[in-house]
């Protein structure tokens, strides 16, 4: 898995690689959907038929950050 800082979460969110950061991490889950995860809090799921979905409940600073590169990633 690769480990990413704040500045390789956007590319790597656009291309659906999975990831490892301090905080949060992303993954393939077995339905094909591409999940993030902050703490231990699903945040945003770019599903296998293409449906982009964000909690968009308020969280911390360091979970709102990463809803901010997931819209932007994601264009939402």
């Amino acid at each position: 898995m690769t480990l990413a800082t704040y500045k390789t979460i956007p590319a790597l969110l656009a291309t659906k690689t999975p990831f490892k950061h301090g905080s949060c991490h992303a993954f393939t889950s077995s339905s094909g959907a591409y999940v993030v995860v902050s703490y231990d809090t699903e945040i945003g799921a770019w599903l296998a038929s293409g449906t982009k979905v964000i909690n968009e409940k308020k969280f911390s600073a360091t979970t709102s950050r990463l809803q901010t590169l997931i819209r932007k990633a994601w264009a939402i």
